[in-house]
């Protein structure tokens, strides 16, 4: 019985995972999330094969750049470190590529210090999970 339970667990995953995304705000939000989401194990840097379709939909669509640098900013608001680590991952790694977003970090530039380096004194950064 336990099989048939983790079998049809299984097939659920496959199948939410091969449903085709048409919508292309809710492809970058899930692939953002995908990069940057908490994982069971210790990862420095963010997975190439996770910011490939981020890249790949900022680069044929140059309007979801702003998009992108907003679901960033937010994923930087957690309170999960892995999770604001990752975000910075995706954001050196679009601010490398495109020139708009890079425009878009400086402005936020002051928002960026204080969710990724914990300048600001009155709001320090949470501690890693153990």
């Amino acid at each position: 019985m336990e099989n048939i339970r983790t079998l049809n667990n299984r097939q659920r995953k496959r199948k939410r995972a091969e449903k085709k995304v048409t919508d292309p705000l809710e492809a970058l939000g899930q692939a953002i999330y995908e990069a940057t989401k908490a994982p069971k194990t210790f990862r420095s840097s963010v997975d190439e094969d996770a910011l490939k379709p981020i890249k790949v939909l900022v680069k044929k669509n140059q309007s979801l750049i702003p998009t992108a640098h907003r679901y960033i900013k937010d994923r930087l608001q957690r309170e999960n470190s892995q999770v604001r680590l990752l975000a910075l991952g995706c954001h050196a790694a679009l601010a490398e590529r495109s020139g708009a977003y890079r425009a878009l970090a400086l402005a936020d530039l002051p928002f960026l210090l204080d969710h990724a380096a914990g300048t600001a004194p009155a709001r320090p950064l949470p501690p890693p999970d153990r």
